[in-house]
């Protein structure tokens, strides 16, 4: 956008890109880049704006100041527009345009979740710093947070916070932690990044969940352990 970096945070299906930008020395923007051409899609009056994620239908989220730099908003851009839509850090959106993002609260940061309008607290995994990183088309959400022994990668789905390391196997569990959880695609596989104490590496992880327990994306139908899952209605949300 004219300044001397920029930095892609995703993509979507059809190839857009979104990311954020200096547009000269000292001002960053979020960008949207669509067949060839890198689009500077402004702020919320603010100098400074950010994209974090885009879905399939092309919206974006991420981070802007308001007039002034007063404050630093969450923003949903869509059709050409930006939108404030609340008082918290956007990080990703799916699908069926639902958002998670995270804000501090008095009792540090928790996770929010806002679709058509309403934002929700959705707590955290252990009463400390919680921060969501990804969200699928169920509406589960991946991320990291603070608990007693350190920070651990976390799934949260149907109000409920899961540590991730509470799965692992017990061959695992005695040398593996599991600190962040970066992505979760609509099988429920979810790509984490863990510290192994026995060889002193950092090392990625994938879980895969029992097929028995998840939605039958592809055939429109769920299975009995996941019965309500909001996948099953995808088609009908515009």
């Amino acid at each position: 956008l004219g300044g001397p970096f920029s930095a892609a945070y995703a993509i979507n299906d059809e190839g857009d890109i979104v990311g954020d930008s200096l547009i000269d020395r000292r001002h960053t923007h979020a960008f949207l880049f669509r067949e060839g051409t890198m689009e500077d899609i402004g702020t919320l009056g603010g100098t400074y704006s950010a994209a974090r994620d885009i879905n399939r239908k092309g919206q974006v989220v991420g981070v802007s100041t308001i007039e002034d730099d007063t404050a630093t908003r969450a923003f949903l851009y869509r059709n050409g527009r930006m939108h404030d839509i609340g008082d918290f850090n956007a990080t990703s959106i799916n699908d069926r345009s639902e958002v998670i993002g995270y804000a501090l609260t008095p009792s540090g940061n928790h996770v929010f979740h806002y679709r058509t309008g309403k934002l929700r607290d959705l707590g955290t995994l252990a009463g400390a710093d919680t921060y969501p990183i990804s969200i699928n088309n169920c509406g589960e959400v991946v991320g990291q947070g603070i608990t007693w022994s350190g920070l651990h990668a976390f799934l949260h789905f149907n109000g409920e916070f899961l540590d991730l390391n509470s799965v692992l196997p017990k061959s695992l569990a005695r040398h593996v932690v599991l600190e962040s959880a970066n992505a979760i695609n609509d099988h429920g596989q979810v790509a984490v990044g863990g510290f192994d104490s026995r060889t002193g590496e950092w090392r990625s992880y994938l879980l895969t969940p029992s097929a028995a327990k998840r939605c039958m994306h592809g055939q429109g139908r769920a299975a009995m352990g996941n019965g309500k899952c909001p996948c099953r209605k995808m088609a009908e949300i515009d």
